[in-house]
């Protein structure tokens, strides 16, 4: 696929794959993971004709196939806000950990508009994951993510998440799941950044006060159910409001394109 690529200060990559100066909004996609890259977008995206809205890829400074030497990852907070602000009227578009990660940098004078796709408010889902785990009779990866641990690289890295398809998409879906998570360019550092540094003491620090805000999840996400944010009194606002896609997993572009 054809993008018009460019780069902002800090290295945030912003690919258009469909833009028109005379649209008034842009769609702006963050990508989860971290370390998977926004190319987990694009077999939905591509088959999308959004009117009246140019769409963006965004990508992290060394996150997934954007590849920066020396980045210090705390920063992306800060960098993130001057890399937006290179768009106009931007609905940011946030999954799974980009979600998180927004919640965490104030955006509200920054985005028209925010959705956050199967994500979290806080670290609590990590609590409620062994349970759920049992639930829906899943598989144990210890052993794989044991060997990422004892030897981190980009390969045991995709190892690890291709083995843990299942975490993320539905047993219907075995054959796409696998062949997206075969597909995307693997980046273990900020991975293992988030596992260290983001994810221990993560709880949003931004609630959005006037922007309008869609939180959607799969009523089959496995890892961030959408009741972690439904049980936060912090998002009962008027301005934030709920979608939950029937037979949907944690990617439920995949179960439910349309």
């Amino acid at each position: 696929m054809n993008f018009i690529t460019s780069f902002v200060d800090h290295g945030y990559r912003f690919r258009a794959l469909s833009y028109d100066k005379e649209n008034k909004f842009n769609l702006l996609f963050l990508p989860g993971g971290p370390g998977l890259g926004s190319e987990a977008y694009l077999p939905w995206l591509a088959q999308k004709n959004i009117q009246d809205t140019n769409i963006w890829l965004l990508d992290f400074p060394d996150d997934g196939s954007n590849r920066i030497p020396n980045v210090s990852y705390e920063n992306w907070k800060t960098d993130i806000i001057p890399a937006i602000y290179s768009l106009s009227n931007v609905i940011l578009v946030a999954h799974s950990f980009a979600g998180m990660f927004a919640l965490t940098v104030d955006l509200e004078d920054v985005v028209s508009g925010l959705i956050i796709i199967d994500s979290a408010p806080d670290n609590s889902w990590q609590a409620g994951l062994p349970e759920r785990i049992k639930q829906y009779k899943l598989p144990d990866t210890s052993d794989i993510k044991a060997e990422y641990l004892k030897n981190k690289n980009n390969e045991n890295f995709k190892k690890f998440t291709v083995a843990s398809w299942q975490y993320f998409m539905m047993k219907s879906s075995k054959d796409f799941a696998i062949k997206l998570l075969s597909n995307l360019p693997y980046n273990y550092h900020p991975y293992d950044w988030a596992d260290k540094d983001f994810h221990p003491q993560f709880k949003a620090t931004w609630i959005p006060k006037n922007i309008p805000t869609l939180i959607i999840a799969g009523d089959h996400d496995i890892l961030t159910p959408i009741e972690t944010f439904k049980s936060d009194s912090r998002f009962n606002k008027q301005n934030i409001k709920y979608k939950l896609i029937n037979d949907a997993s944690h990617f439920p572009w995949v179960e439910k394109p349309d």
